[in-house]
């Protein structure tokens, strides 16, 4: 088991399932519950069990990536993770990668990428709302113990530094805008994901895939349902998350002819 650092982020779970995702700096910390001392459990390992001084019990955990994510402050619609799990896979994002992501959002995407590509990797994030920026960093710092995010208040239309990417991710609102400069950033054979929430958004992208050589082209929208944990009464949940976001991927193959669309054929007859 892990022990519980100086500056750990740990999620604090009491009798009751509610639970707060504080920093382990030696302070003093408020809720609810009361007043939660983390110096007596720098040292411990995680699952160490302590009490506020309202006598209310805890455990302390370790959190999980929608721990972190479902934690965050906000100033935009977060990536879920039911999305972003697929988005990683689909990708196939491994440590010492080097990813290109446009628009950051609240940063949730941004950590969970810091922590696959780890020490070796790099991700680098342009966004060109610096108030965006500025609370990414903040969350960023629950997120991951690697120094491997360079944030750049720049619109991607405005150009690219990098390139030769493993792959990337655009959080837009109009990514077929830029498929030229994406395109030309990405290495032979990476991958694109691009997350939109309307269906003409997902026409628009295909459309603009037309004018580039990419393979491999799916759209994919993710669907988890909860169940009560009652084993007399087994059933799903009430209340469920439905519609989050559209998910496009493709892979840049140079050299094998521009892209053609399913269906494509019968519209060129057509028309």
């Amino acid at each position: 088991m892990r022990t519980i650092n100086q500056d750990d982020f740990v999620l604090i779970y009491f009798e009751d399932d509610t639970t707060l995702l504080i920093k382990a700096d030696g302070n003093k910390s408020s809720c609810h519950k009361g007043s939660i001392d983390t110096a007596s459990f720098i040292g411990q390992e995680y699952g160490y069990t302590g009490e506020s001084n309202k006598g209310a019990r805890f455990i302390v955990a370790r959190p999980t990536y929608d721990e972190y994510i479902f934690k965050l402050k906000r100033a935009s619609q977060i990536a879920y993770p039911k999305d972003l799990g697929y988005v990683i896979l689909n990708l196939g994002i491994k440590p010492g990668d080097t990813i290109l992501e446009a628009g950051c959002g609240s940063g949730g995407a941004t950590g969970i990428f810091s922590k696959i590509v780890g020490a070796e990797g790099k991700v680098f994030s342009y966004e060109k709302r610096q108030d965006f920026i500025d609370l990414a960093r903040t969350n960023l710092m629950k997120f991951s113990q690697y120094d491997n995010v360079i944030f750049k208040n720049r619109d991607i239309k405005d150009g690219i530094d990098e390139t030769n990417f493993d792959s990337v991710f655009l959080d837009l609102p109009n990514p077929q805008d830029y498929m030229d400069i994406v395109y030309g950033a990405m290495g032979n054979s990476s991958m694109l994901g691009v997350l939109v929430p309307t269906t003409n958004q997902v026409s628009e992208i295909l459309l603009a895939m037309r004018n580039f050589e990419f393979k491999k082209i799916d759209v994919w929208e993710t669907f988890i349902r909860r169940y009560k944990t009652n084993p007399y009464r087994l059933r799903p949940s009430d209340i469920m998350v439905g519609h989050t976001a559209f998910l496009i991927f493709a892979r840049k193959t140079l050299g094998l002819g521009k892209t053609k669309l399913e269906g494509e054929e019968y519209y060129e007859q057509e028309n």
